[in-house]
């Protein structure tokens, strides 16, 4: 039994004495709490305000069909829409996408949707915003995007969107 003392007592004086073993007991959990709440603490941030857009598009083609849909499907606790948009002054693609960086540069929309000329085929769109950080609404966002597309597709095999 007294060997058994010697041993306790050796391991308390060389490791749980130690400024490590402290350290590593107190702070590690606090460390790894902190990463495990502090993105879900910043993701729960009020998700209500939206996103005022522009939606590039020099056919203006999309620009009604992805608006009506994210009219349809977001909508504030007020019944306001959640995505506002931004209406673009200019005819052509590349004219709508210099204003829309100017007025993102302005503080005036907070994103804008670039759909490029071949959206009808390969479905890509370019996502461009101030603070990227916002993945709720980027997800929804890419929804819309998504439906928007997948009805067009629909329609242009005359199938019923609706099934």
């Amino acid at each position: 039994m007294k060997s058994a003392w010697l041993v306790a007592r050796w391991e308390y004086i060389t490791r749980i004495r130690s400024k490590f073993f402290l350290v590593s007991t107190i702070l590690m959990p606090l460390l790894i709490v902190g990463m495990i709440f502090l993105p879900v603490m910043l993701l729960d941030e009020d998700d209500t305000q939206g996103l005022t857009l522009a939606i590039v598009d020099g056919s203006r083609e999309w620009t009604g069909r992805i608006g009506e849909l994210l009219d349809n499907r977001y909508r504030s606790p007020d019944g306001a829409p959640r995505y506002p948009r931004y209406p673009l002054l200019n005819e052509g693609q590349f004219e709508q996408r210099v204003e829309a960086a100017a007025l993102l540069e302005a503080g005036v929309i907070d994103a804008y949707l670039v759909i490029g000329p071949r959206f009808g085929v390969m479905g890509e769109v370019s996502y461009i915003a101030r603070d990227k950080g916002r993945i709720f609404e980027q997800e929804q966002l890419r929804r819309a995007v998504q439906s928007a597309w997948t009805r067009a597709a629909f329609q242009r095999h005359r199938v019923d969107p609706e099934l």
